[in-house]
């Protein structure tokens, strides 16, 4: 499988300078997933946004997500549990008329947000569930192909919410 037809907004300019986006807000500790609201009002992101996640990603902090975000957005919710060209255009085709996304998970879904925000150009925040990996911050993200894993350039999320309280908080 090759991952040609994953990008297909931003072509790669020969330049011999570096842009570096790095997240603008960085938020960790017990009970961050509360203040989303906040921290999307604070950037301005809009009043739109569609969570990705996995299945049991989604029962344990996805809803709690989606109840925070829908006192002041309007929320869909897209069930990713693998990153494949198809969930990757599933979350394009769903994000499309969003303001915004927010993965919500591990690698696969945090990658899969983050590929298909930078498809569409919208913003993405990143609410990783496991601190086990570099994708939560990265611009990279990680897709299995045919040949191995390929290493694409995607969104870096503009805030990171990493809540380390209990599941049940």
């Amino acid at each position: 499988m090759s991952t040609d037809s994953i990008k297909v907004l931003k072509n790669k300019v020969f330049d011999k300078s570096k842009w570096m986006q790095l997240p603008r807000d960085v938020v960790i500790g017990h009970g961050v997933l509360d203040h989303l609201p906040a921290i999307c009002e604070d950037l301005h992101l809009g009043d739109s946004v569609l969570i990705i996640s996995g299945m049991n990603t989604m029962q344990l902090a996805g809803e709690k997500v989606r109840s925070l975000l829908a006192t002041c957005c309007r929320t869909k919710v897209l069930i990713a549990e693998e990153i494949t060209p198809e969930a990757i255009k599933g979350a394009e085709c769903a994000g499309a008329d969003c303001d915004f996304l927010i993965g919500i998970g591990g690698g696969r879904v945090i990658d899969t947000a983050k590929i298909a925000s930078y498809n569409i150009d919208r913003p993405f925040i990143s609410v990783p569930t496991a601190a086990s990996h570099d994708g939560i911050a990265s611009a990279r993200a990680s897709v299995p192909t045919a040949e191995g894993t390929a290493s694409l350039e995607a969104q870096p999320p503009i805030p990171i919410a990493a809540d380390t309280g209990p599941a049940s908080t």
